[in-house]
C-alpha cells in the first residue's frame, strides 16, 4: 500500500494519484511498502568433523563393534552344532579359530569407512594432531622394520632368559595372538599367518597410532594421548597380558615405540613397518619352536 504525504489515505500499489487529494503518489518516499516475509535460513549439512577424542573414540567404537559380531557368529554357530555341553567347547573353539583370522580386516574396513565419514580432512595431515595415514618415506619404513624385529627378539630373548628363574606359578602366555591356531595346518594356519604378520600391523597401526592417538593428543594433550593408546592397545590384546607380566611389557614396549616413529617420520606407514616386524619375529619364533618340538 502506498500512502499519501499530504492527506495521509492509503492507495492501492499501482495507483499514481491519491484518490482524496490528488496528490502525485510517485515520490519513493510516499510509498509504504508491507515489508516481505521473512524466510526461513536454509538448512546446511553439517561438513566433516574435527578429529578429536570424541570422533576417535566413535570410530573405535565402530572397530569393537566388528569384535563383538564375530563372538555373536561365534556363539549362534556353536549353538547350532552342537546337541550337548560336553562339545560345545570344542566346537566353539574350532569356530572361533576360523573366525580370527577374518577380524583383522573387517576391523581395518570398518576403520577405513568410519574415518573417511567422519574426519576426512584429517587423514593425510602428518601434523601429531592428524592422522598421518601416509606412507612415508623408504628410509624410515626400513628404520621402522627393523625397530619391531629388534624389539620382537630382544622380547624374546628377555623372557627366555628371566622365566627360569621366576616363581613357577606364573603361567606362561604367549604375546602372538591367536596361537592356537599356528598348531593348525593347511589353509588355517596360512591364514592366521598372514593376518597376525601383514594384516593386523595394518589395520591396528591405522586405528591406533594413526586416528586415536592423533584425536586423544587433540583434546588431551601428548602425554595422555600416549598412555590411553597404550592402555587401550594393551586391553584389547586380553587376557593374554594378565596371564603374563611378560606379555605387558612388551606390548606397552612396542606401542610407545611405534608412537615414537609415527611421530618421528610423520607418516603411518613407518609404524605398520614395525609392527609388522614386532610380529613377525613373534610368529617365526612361534613357528620355529613348534618345528623342534616335532
Amino acid at each position: 500500500m502506498k500512502a499519501c504525504d499530504y492527506c495521509g489515505r492509503r492507495s492501492d500499489d499501482t495507483a499514481q494519484f491519491c484518490a482524496e487529494c490528488g496528490q502525485t503518489l510517485t515520490a519513493v518516499g510516499n510509498s509504504l511498502t508491507e515489508p516481505p516475509a521473512t524466510q526461513p535460513a536454509p538448512r546446511t549439512l553439517a561438513g566433516p568433523g574435527t578429529l578429536n577424542a570424541r570422533s576417535a573414540t566413535i570410530i573405535l567404537l565402530f572397530s569393537l563393534g566388528v569384535e563383538v559380531c564375530g563372538a555373536v557368529v561365534a556363539v549362534i554357530v556353536t549353538i547350532s552344532r552342537t546337541s550337548s555341553v560336553q562339545e560345545a567347547s570344542a566346537v566353539a573353539r574350532q569356530v572361533a579359530d576360523w573366525i580370527q583370522p577374518f577380524m583383522a580386516p573387517l576391523i581395518g574396513l570398518v576403520t577405513i569407512i568410519m574415518s573417511a565419514r567422519l574426519v576426512p580432512n584429517y587423514l593425510h595431515d602428518p601434523t601429531p594432531e592428524g592422522a598421518a595415514w601416509l606412507r612415508g618415506s623408504r628410509r624410515a619404513i626400513a628404520q621402522g622394520l627393523l625397530m619391531g624385529l629388534m624389539m620382537g627378539a630382544c622380547a624374546r630373548i628377555f623372557v627366555s632368559s628371566v622365566r627360569p628363574h621366576l616363581n613357577h606359578r606364573v603361567s606362561y602366555a604367549s604375546p602372538v595372538p591367536s596361537e592356537g591356531i599356528a598348531h593348525s595346518s593347511g589353509v588355517l594356519q596360512l591364514l592366521w599367518l598372514v593376518s597376525v604378520s601383514l594384516v593386523a600391523p595394518v589395520s591396528e597401526e591405522l586405528l591406533f597410532r594413526s586416528v586415536l592417538y592423533g584425536g586423544f593428543r587433540k583434546s588431551f594433550g601428548s602425554m595422555w594421548a600416549a598412555i590411553l593408546t597404550t592402555l587401550i592397545f594393551w586391553a584389547l590384546h586380553l587376557p593374554t597380558p594378565i596371564r603374563d607380566p611378560f606379555v605387558s611389557l612388551g606390548l606397552t614396549s612396542f606401542s610407545l615405540g611405534a608412537v615414537w616413529i609415527r611421530l618421528r617420520s610423520r607418516a603411518i606407514g613407518p609404524a605398520i613397518a614395525a609392527h609388522v616386524g614386532y610380529n613377525t619375529s613373534l610368529c617365526l619364533d612361534l613357528i620355529s619352536r613348534l618345528i623342534w618340538k616335532a
